[in-house]
């Protein structure tokens, strides 16, 4: 359900900690650090607010913020570039599917009881809170320089658009059908919008062919 529209919330920024497989170092194409870290803070900042619903927006952290407000919140990820062969090791191992794919997100809050996540939140100094801890988004660099050519764009565009498809699996996204991917696509392209890093025609290409896991 669509809400007022309402000016981003004054959020405290994102820890990032990034990481990339030893043969990912020499390509100069992978932005910088500060680089994730502003696309990140922006699309912390957009989440759970004007049309979307923070509820709705932000799964995996309603209870939270059914008590505290979310510009009291903060979060905490990990992301790693990597290649196809470490990719489809990690997809087969954790999600036996025996191929490489994109991008992977692997959420700390999925199977945390609300009520844990609550109790967690409670015993924290609130002069020093802790940002909660969101999981880790892996995405190979050969798959995201492929589908960026598919697609048309440059692949700094193609890693933003993994690394928001990654961010909103660990905030409590999903896709089981064709309507929930379509809708988490338009979502990811709203955040890209909001950080001006352009447009992804996915539209252009059957969804089936695009591989998002």
């Amino acid at each position: 359900m669509a809400i007022a529209p309402t000016q981003p919330c004054m959020c405290p920024p994102v820890a990032l900690t990034l990481q990339q497989a030893q043969e990912t170092l020499d390509t100069g194409s992978v932005p910088t650090v500060s680089v994730w870290q502003r696309w990140l803070n922006r699309w912390w900042q957009d989440l759970g607010s004007g049309e979307f619903e923070p509820i709705e927006d932000l799964p995996h952290l309603s209870p939270l913020l059914a008590v505290y407000a979310k510009s009291s919140l903060g979060i905490a990820l990990n992301l790693r570039i990597t290649t196809d062969e470490e990719i489809h090791q990690f997809n087969r191992d954790y999600r036996n599917i025996d191929r490489a794919t994109d991008v992977l997100a692997f959420s700390a809050l999925e199977a945390i009881p609300p009520g844990i996540l609550l109790a967690q939140k409670a015993a924290e100094d609130p002069e020093e809170p802790e940002p909660i801890e969101l999981g880790d988004i892996i995405i190979s660099l050969d798959t995201a320089k492929v589908q960026a050519q598919r697609l048309g764009h440059d692949l700094t565009l193609e890693l933003a658009w993994l690394s928001a498809h990654g961010l909103l699996h660990l905030l409590g996204w999903d896709h089981g059908d064709r309507p929930h991917l379509e809708q988490m696509l338009t979502r990811q392209q709203t955040l890209l919008t909001a950080a001006n890093l352009g447009k992804v025609n996915w539209g252009a290409l059957d969804i089936a062919d695009l591989g998002y896991d």
